[in-house]
């Protein structure tokens, strides 16, 4: 049976991971310009299963809970802040 999968160049970058090597700085930038998604997942999965049972997943919760809409910083990102003295500011 033929491999219907191209070989990508990230492809021994991936293989070098899961099989429990470091890769450089370089590399992982690599991955993350221009590797399949679905490559990269299941060379996580090969990863954690090595590290830990495979029947069990755990997930972690980042939460972050803003007691205040009031920000000084006015980053050019921000969709929720509001400036000091604002009438829409609030804190919880």
């Amino acid at each position: 049976m033929t491999d219907i999968w191209k070989h990508e160049p990230t492809d021994a970058i991936l293989e070098k991971a899961a099989g429990g090597e470091r890769i450089t700085p370089d590399e992982a930038l690599e991955i993350y310009r221009s590797a399949d998604f679905l490559k990269v997942m299941a060379a996580a999965r090969a990863v954690r299963g090595r590290m830990n049972d495979p029947a069990v997943v755990s997930y972690t919760l980042f939460r972050i809970v803003n007691y205040t809409n009031v920000c000084a910083a006015a980053c050019s990102f921000c969709g929720f802040h509001c400036p000091p003295g604002d009438p829409a500011g609030r804190v919880l």
